[in-house]
Order: structure tokens, then sequence, then C-alpha cells
């Protein structure tokens, strides 16, 4: 996972922890970032929770991934495919 996918997950972890409706609702600047805390402000729970918790991928196009949030298409949030590196020694 590259540095801004990391950043999104944490991110949104936060705003989720301070919200507690499925509507979308004006966030508390967090990030520091206009850009961002204005995509989380737009977004309902349900969008910020599969953000952090990801989805199943369709079968046709599963590429064997670690994890898969979908993303938030509405807003231009594309989705992460997550790899798994193990090391062998």
């Amino acid at each position: 996972m590259n540095r801004d996918g990391i950043r999104w997950l944490v991110l949104v972890g936060l705003v989720v922890l301070g919200t507690g409706s499925g509507v979308a609702q004006a966030a508390p600047a967090v990030t520091g970032d206009t850009r961002v805390d204005e995509l989380l402000s737009k977004m309902t729970l349900a969008e910020k929770i599969a953000l952090i918790h990801g989805t199943q991928d369709n079968p046709a196009v599963y590429q064997g991934q670690a994890g898969y949030p979908a993303g938030v298409q509405r807003l231009g949030i594309p989705g992460l495919r997550l790899v798994a590196v193990i090391a062998v020694a």
C-alpha cells in the first residue's frame, strides 16, 4: 500500500470514531488538509466504515489481495488492493 492509501485509512478511522449517524455531516478539521476534511464531511458513516473495514471484491477481477476497501465512487475516492508481503529467509 502506498503512503496516500495508509493516510486515507488512518484519517477515515479518526473521523469514524467521532461520528454517530448514517448521514453525511460536517466533520471537524482533523487533518489540516482542506480537501480531505471536505471529502470526509461529505461521506456517510457507512461509507467511512466501508473504507476501513473493506469489502468483498468482485470474483471476476479478484487478484488474491489481502484486503479491498472499495472506495467511494460518488466522491472520486478510488478503491485500494492491499497486498500482504511475506519475507522468506
